[in-house]
């Protein structure tokens, strides 16, 4: 006689057949790390950045030494001579307000990310960003008046401007932490460096006594291309979106996912500083029946300039491509199998 044997699926093993299924349908769920190029000029499709300059606290004009001579013409007989003079003062910066703004931002992120649809950011390795790529900002600095002397005949003002330019705004991140302390999920905080670039020059002008207007004094001192490196952090929320199969010009390539950092940073400072010397030697030949100054030198000086760098904003965008991120088919084909179990055991069971 032969014996027949039936064998049930309880629901137990039910539930264990089906979380099998469902994890083999996502073997290829991992943790993904991709390097991302972001905004224009590297492929990405947005890369928008503005940002405000405004005055920070305790810039100031030093004036070390200032010596010469002025020539006083009385007659054809007479000519007096004063001696010009200031020494050790410091007089107020006032900085013009202007802002840097650019659709042409760019950068580089290298993201971690899982890879389940439609993809989630766990750790934000590295951040590089050319924010104002190259947009400028106009950095116009003045100074309040300091006071020379020119002896008996009265003490007479000075005044010194800085005209120039702020240019390529840069962030970079400080060095990776450790795997699984910086999270971005989706929200970062970045701590790092920015650098921005300065150049002008400082020209200035002497108001002369007897009325005879004011002495132009020319450029005193000339900043060179002159980078300014400061600490800060640039937060932010990264996003991920799959751009499917069916969104030009991304037609064909379900793995692709575009990737977004941005941020309004409102009324976050940043303060930064940069000093120019200010020192000249000018030597003048005064007609035999003029007035004027003959020599003037100015030594020990320097113009000392706090910014703070305020109202940031920043819009990066970019395309991580031929990431292994599985479609929703996967999980239908798990249900399919799924339910293809609980046939075969009420099938086995009707048999019996």
């Amino acid at each position: 006689m032969t014996r027949k044997t039936t064998r049930i699926l309880t629901p137990a093993a039910l539930c264990v057949a089906a979380i099998v299924i469902l994890v083999a349908g996502q073997v290829q769920a991992a943790q993904v790390t991709s390097t991302i190029l972001l905004g224009p000029p590297n492929g990405g499709p947005v890369g928008t950045f503005s940002a405000s300059l405004t005055p920070g606290a305790g810039s100031q004009l030093h004036i070390g030494t200032i010596s010469g001579n002025f020539k006083q013409h009385v007659s054809s007989f007479l000519n007096l001579n004063f001696g010009i003079s200031a020494s050790n003062q410091n007089s107020t910066l006032t900085l013009t307000p202007s802002s840097i703004s650019t659709n042409n931002a760019s950068g580089t992120a290298v993201l971690e990310y899982d890879n389940f649809t439609p993809g989630t950011p766990l750790f934000l390795d590295n951040f590089v960003a050319n924010l104002s790529d190259g947009a400028t900002a106009p950095v116009n600095i003045g100074a309040s008046a300091v006071n020379v002397s020119f002896g008996s005949l009265g003490s007479f003002p000075i005044t010194m401007n800085f005209a120039g330019t702020l240019s390529n705004v840069t962030f970079t991140t400080s060095p990776v932490p450790p795997a699984g302390t910086n999270p971005a999920n989706p929200v970062y905080f970045n701590a790092g460096n920015y650098s921005v670039t300065i150049s002008g020059a400082v020209t200035g002008s002497l108001v002369l006594p007897l009325g005879l207007g004011t002495l132009p004094l020319g450029t005193l001192f000339t900043l060179p291309a002159t980078p300014v490196t400061f600490p800060g952090v640039l937060p932010g929320v990264v996003t991920l979106s799959d751009i499917g199969p069916n969104t030009p010009p991304y037609t064909g390539t379900p793995n692709d996912m575009l990737a977004q950092f941005a941020a309004n940073l409102g009324a976050a400072q940043f303060p930064f500083s940069f000093s120019t010397p200010v020192n000249t030697s000018i030597t003048n030949s005064i007609p035999a029946n003029s007035s004027g100054v003959t020599q003037l030198t100015i030594s020990g000086s320097s113009l000392n300039a706090n910014i703070v760098l305020t109202n940031l904003q920043y819009d990066l965008r970019g395309i991580t491509t031929g990431t292994l991120i599985p479609e929703p088919a996967s999980v239908g084909l798990a249900g399919l199998a799924l339910a293809g179990l609980v046939g075969f055991a009420i099938k086995r069971r009707k048999a019996a």
